[in-house]
């Protein structure tokens, strides 16, 4: 992920360790600008606290990746925020939650801690890390505990998790073009386009695509079902 306001980041961050002080488990959430189907969100509602009007709120409920329908509506509710998957906790805070919502990991981790540096440090070690449950942080405790603040931020923040958003990194020109490589383009709008070959690429009267030229394949696509790339792997 990507960061392009380092001051706002910076303000951020320090909000979450205030917060992580008092003993409240912190999340960063991005304020959405588009609705994007290609992120879980988090939903907030209560403020957290005085002092911290507008700035940190308790969150309500993670959301998987929603429809399009269904992300429009988030944008528009604006108590919804992408999830960054960006954490800012005590340690001692978040071992007491795993006490909590995950006793029996919390058990076997304390043991397999208490055996480091002796002798048994081996053989606890390969004998209780398999039987942990394999559970992530989000479903395991964060969807449990009442003590989750979201601090929604603008950030300018960008996953890079498809071309759409790595293009966005990049300059465009009067007609929404953004390349990376080799592109000439005539008559074309709002397209990406990254070459990382030295053949050169071109579009004539393209709108709203998505182009990647590599030495081993070359993946053409509309920005609506970019989130579709990720089917073909291993094809």
């Amino acid at each position: 992920a990507v960061s392009l306001n380092v001051t706002a980041l910076r303000q951020t961050l320090q909000l979450a360790y205030d917060l992580a002080q008092q003993g409240h488990l912190v999340t960063i959430g991005i304020k959405p600008s588009s609705p994007e189907t290609g992120y879980g969100y988090i939903h907030f509602a209560q403020e957290v606290c005085e002092g911290y009007e507008h700035q940190a709120f308790r969150a309500q409920r993670f959301v998987e990746k929603p429809n399009l329908a269904t992300a429009k509506s988030y944008l528009e509710d604006g108590h919804y925020v992408w999830n960054a998957g960006i954490f800012i906790w005590k340690v001692s805070t978040i071992l007491s939650e795993f006490r909590e919502h995950l006793p029996d990991v919390a058990r076997k981790i304390s043991t397999i801690v208490e055996a480091q540096g002796t002798p048994q440090e081996r053989d606890v070690l390969n004998e209780l890390w398999p039987e942990l449950q394999s559970i992530s942080i989000d479903y395991g405790i964060l969807e449990k505990t009442k003590n989750l603040v979201v601090i929604p931020a603008n950030l300018g923040w960008n996953d890079v998790g498809n071309w759409e958003q790595y293009g966005a990194l990049f300059p465009a020109d009067e007609q929404g073009v953004r390349a990376v490589g080799s592109h000439i383009g005539l008559g074309s709008q709002n397209v990406v386009v990254y070459n990382n070959t030295q053949r050169g690429v071109y579009t004539i009267g393209m709108k709203d695509i998505i182009v990647v030229e590599m030495d081993d394949v070359t993946v053409i696509c509309h920005k609506d079902h970019v989130q579709r790339v990720k089917e073909l792997a291993g094809k």
